[in-house]
Parts: structure tokens; C-alpha cells; sequence
């Protein structure tokens, strides 16, 4: 008999000893879950409100916890969800009216001495009278150009700069940020396309509408060209490739003038191809590049460029495949210069 009591009050103080251990465990377990949460901002006054009674406040905490912890067993694929989330999307190309609303690579920031030479002139498929019947003294232009290659008059030497913008380049990381430049330059080659070497491109006056150039040859107005497109694109396989194409719709401006038969108006498309070249040396000053300025040794690279101007008898994207008219081909070398 003694020995069943004894048994019995054995089993009692056991039952009694695990619900204690138990109800230690749920509450050390509540007390180090709710202090985790109100590590992280997540409990507290504000999310436990001090006037519920006892046992409101522990069902609060109770479901706080049990929250977590369904919390946890969805942390992959939330995390996985956020990191989705987070990232961006980077755009691949940047787009404009005209190439000054392009968003070159941050690398392109600065002012550069620019040196160009025309390397390559010749006329399409159609041949010079296709040309002259669309464009008309197209011909003439063509041959101006191409008795210029390999002399003096094939080289030009300018001063430009492209400014700093916050706007992201494609494929930039974000916040880097990026570098434009107005058009001035492509529409002098888009000119010369047009109107023979030594063309004078100068913008016309600011308006609504795109940018718009007028195109002299021997001291006579010719042309307008009118800006009708931009798109700069960087290359997958490298940072230090960049190219910009651009395309310029021709009208003509003097009196009297027509464009032919064409049943639209010709374009020139202009595809500039950038190419940033590190170098260790430092650069040497040229006679050249000391006319246009100072060399800036905190830019330890150059950039080289291959420019392609092509004469269109229409735009493209129309009822059919544009017909290249003349195409025209240059080399372009720019040095790091202080600003002004």
C-alpha cells in the first residue's frame, strides 16, 4: 500500500514538475521571442498595448511569436521576392529627340581636344545620278568630299565637352549617373553629307519643336537639317564600347529648291561608334592639342571613334528598305583637356 502512494505521489510530482518546465519553457520562449521583436521595432507599447489584461497581452505575444515563426519558415522565398523587388531593372538604351537628350557613360564627362579625319567617301548603289536626281548637286558634294581625303582639308581639330547629368547611362549602376552633349558636331558631318566638305552648320534658333540646323555651301543657304532621332546603346561585352545613332531629316531652304522625285524626304542617318582606351604613359602634348588647351592628367584614358554618315532617299521603318544614296566615313581621336 505505502509503496503504490509513494508511486503515485512519485507521479504526480513529475506531472507537476514537466508542466512547470513546460509553462518555463513557453514563457522563456515568449520573454526571448517578444525581446527580439522589440529589438527589431516590431513589439512593444506600440504593438502591445499595456491596458489589455494578462492574459490578452500573452495571447498578443503568443501570436506575435507564432507569427514569427511562420515568419521564418516563408523567409526564402520572401527574401527571395524582396531581392527581386529591390533590384532594378536597367535599361538597356537611352533615347531622345536629338542626341543631346542621350545619356552618355559617366566616362565621357569633360572637355575633350577632338581630332577628326575623313577617311572614306562613295556613293551608292544608284550611283551618282540616282544621287543628283534626289538630292540635287548630291553629286557635286560627293566629289568635293572625296578630292579631300588624304589632303589638309580632310582633317578638322575642335574643343568639345559633354556635361554631367544625374540621369543613369544604360546599363549603369544606379546613381552613377551620366554625360550629355548637344548635336553640333554630328549635324556638321550630317552636313558636309549633304552639302559637300567645308559645308557651314550652324543651329537655328531655339523652338518647341527638335533642334534644327542651317546648312551653307560657298556662302549660299542650302539645307535645314532637322533632327529626327537619337539612340545610344552600350555594348554587352564591355564598358569601354559606347555607340550613338542619329538621324537628321534634310529640307531645303534655298530659293526655289526642290528635292527632286523623292518621294520623301532624304535623311541622314549618323552612327557613331566610342571606344575608351586606358593607357599608363602619361600623354604627350601635340602642337594640336595645344591649340584647343591644357591636358587633364586625372583621365588616364583616351577615347577613339569611327563615325558613319549615310545619305537615305527616305527614313527608315517605311513602306520599304531606304536606298543609300552616298556614305561617308571618319576617324575621330579625343585627348583629355583641363576646362576652360
Amino acid at each position: 500500500m505505502a509503496t503504490a502512494l509513494q508511486h503515485r505521489e512519485g507521479c504526480c510530482r513529475l506531472r507537476h514538475r514537466r508542466k512547470s518546465l513546460s509553462a518555463a519553457f513557453v514563457s522563456g520562449g515568449l520573454a526571448l521571442a517578444v525581446g527580439i521583436l522589440t529589438r527589431q521595432g516590431l513589439a512593444g507599447p506600440g504593438y502591445l498595448p499595456s491596458g489589455l489584461p494578462a492574459s490578452r497581452r500573452s495571447a498578443a505575444s503568443f501570436g506575435a511569436v507564432a507569427a514569427v515563426l511562420g515568419g521564418l519558415r516563408r523567409l526564402p522565398a520572401l527574401a527571395e521576392t524582396e531581392e527581386k523587388a529591390v533590384v532594378p531593372k536597367k535599361v538597356t538604351v537611352s533615347v531622345g529627340a536629338a542626341v543631346e537628350e542621350v545619356v552618355h557613360p559617366a566616362w565621357f564627362a569633360g572637355d575633350w581636344a577632338c581630332g577628326e579625319e575623313l577617311v572614306g567617301a562613295v556613293e551608292g548603289p544608284g550611283g551618282e545620278a540616282l544621287l543628283a536626281s534626289l538630292l540635287p548637286d548630291g553629286d557635286k558634294a560627293l566629289r568635293k568630299t572625296q578630292s579631300s581625303i588624304g589632303n589638309e582639308a580632310a582633317l578638322r581639330r575642335i574643343r568639345r565637352k559633354w556635361i554631367t547629368t544625374k540621369r543613369d547611362s544604360p546599363l549603369a549602376d544606379e546613381g552613377t549617373g551620366g554625360a550629355v552633349e548637344d548635336g553640333t558636331s554630328s549635324a556638321s558631318f550630317a552636313g558636309a553629307a549633304v552639302a559637300g566638305r567645308g559645308a557651314q552648320v550652324a543651329p537655328e534658333a531655339e523652338s518647341s519643336g527638335p533642334p534644327t540646323w542651317q546648312v551653307k555651301s560657298q556662302g549660299k543657304l542650302r539645307w535645314r537639317l532637322v533632327a529626327a532621332g537619337a539612340v545610344g546603346r552600350p555594348d554587352l561585352s564591355s564598358d569601354d564600347l559606347f555607340k550613338v545613332s542619329e538621324l537628321f531629316q534634310v529640307e531645303p531652304l534655298a530659293a526655289g529648291a526642290s528635292l527632286g522625285g523623292a518621294p520623301a524626304s532624304p535623311v541622314v542617318r549618323v552612327v557613331t561608334s566610342y571606344q575608351r582606351v586606358p593607357f599608363a604613359a602619361p600623354l604627350q602634348t601635340g602642337s594640336s592639342i595645344a591649340q584647343l588647351g591644357k591636358l587633364d592628367p586625372s583621365r588616364r584614358y583616351i577615347v577613339q571613334a569611327t563615325q558613319v554618315a549615310t545619305v537615305l532617299d527616305g527614313p527608315p521603318g517605311g513602306s520599304g528598305e531606304p536606298k543609300t544614296l552616298a556614305a561617308y566615313k571618319s576617324k575621330l581621336y579625343f585627348s583629355p583637356l583641363l576646362p576652360k
